[in-house]
């Protein structure tokens, strides 16, 4: 689906003011986001904000995105490969990007840990039977 150019710019300024990016220049250990577009609310708002804002989490995420998107792809490398972990939010949106799936790749491509947080409606779910006694 993608974001309209008004939705893009409430993203890009909730996260200006609310994100604090750690990038592999800084020698610290973070986290790599790997999230779709249409899901940055959830992702933000409900976690990696609160995460950051209650235990200082360090992440990278790409804020500027929508001012370089030609450009995403240089940044992106290097800052996964400076990452020590990904954090995957997966969803149908994640699922049908061609940007998640190239983070995704370039993460398993050079052996990062991967943590998936399911936002719903892809992760199949087992069901086991009651125990009998």
């Amino acid at each position: 689906m993608g974001l309209n150019e008004v939705q893009k710019k409430t993203r890009s300024d909730y996260l200006e003011n609310n994100l604090i990016i750690t990038e592999c220049s800084q020698k610290k250990q973070y986290a790599f986001v790997s999230y779709a577009s249409d899901d940055w609310e959830t992702v933000f708002k409900q976690a990696v904000i609160p995460l950051q804002q209650q235990y200082g989490l360090h992440v990278y995420a790409d804020k500027a995105f929508d001012k370089l998107n030609d450009k995403w792809i240089v940044p992106m490398l290097r800052n996964v490969r400076g990452s020590d972990l990904m954090l995957v939010f997966v969803s149908q949106n994640y699922i049908e990007s061609y940007a998640c799936f190239l983070e995704l790749l370039t993460a398993v491509n050079n052996k990062k840990q991967i943590v998936f947080v399911d936002l719903g409606g892809v992760t199949p779910r087992r069901h086991y039977g009651s125990a009998k006694h």
